[in-house]
């Protein structure tokens, strides 16, 4: 496993195939975009299991940004020119 670059909070760009990226880390849970070869998936994992279950979708958008807390899950991705 190899350390992740220093980042924006809460941002990232450009990652390898097979990785991870963390673009949310609290205490609420983390938010993770997983890179496969055919697809992308954001993977949400709640600190609380009895509050959420843990979520994991297609990241059709490309998001690089994205906060968490209690109340909801925001994602947000570079807009195109």
């Amino acid at each position: 496993m190899f350390p992740q670059e220093t980042m924006i909070p809460n941002c990232q760009f450009n990652f390898p195939v097979g990785k991870y990226k963390v673009l949310a880390w609290n205490m609420v849970g983390t938010v993770v975009l997983r890179e496969e070869f055919e697809y992308t998936s954001v993977d949400v994992d709640f600190s609380n299991k009895t509050f959420h279950r843990n979520l994991m979708f297609r990241d059709d958008y490309n998001f690089s940004m994205a906060s968490m807390n209690y109340s909801g899950l925001v994602l947000a991705s570079k807009a195109l020119e």
